[in-house]
């Protein structure tokens, strides 16, 4: 496992405007402390829960609502293998910018 004791991340304060659940915020969070310049983080959902401390069905889920909230683009990577065949490999996360993001409906 890599190393974090010394890295840091910046994230817009606007995320707390937007109605995100505490899951979701933590695994925006993750994500954004993963990408690199190009806004983009490649990571095995069983990575994602455990370092933001849920299930993999919970991050799966938190991952989706991100995406229907317009926070993330998700695709899927697709690997050939020597005989034919495919399978998946790691899906890639792409942060979307602020413009993207769908204002919460007001109570």
């Amino acid at each position: 496992m890599r190393n974090f004791d010394k890295r840091t991340f910046q994230m817009t304060t606007a995320v707390f405007h937007y109605s995100l659940t505490p899951c979701e915020l933590a695994v925006y969070g993750y994500l954004v402390s993963c990408s690199g310049n190009r806004n983009a983080c490649q990571a095995k959902i069983k990575t994602i829960a455990s370092a933001c401390g849920y299930s993999e069905s919970t991050a799966r889920r938190t991952l989706h609502g991100l995406q229907s909230k317009g926070f993330i683009d998700i695709k899927g990577n697709v690997q050939c293998l020597k005989f034919g065949g495919h399978r998946q490999t790691c899906n890639r996360y792409y942060l979307l910018d602020r413009s993207e993001w769908k204002m919460p409906d007001s109570a």
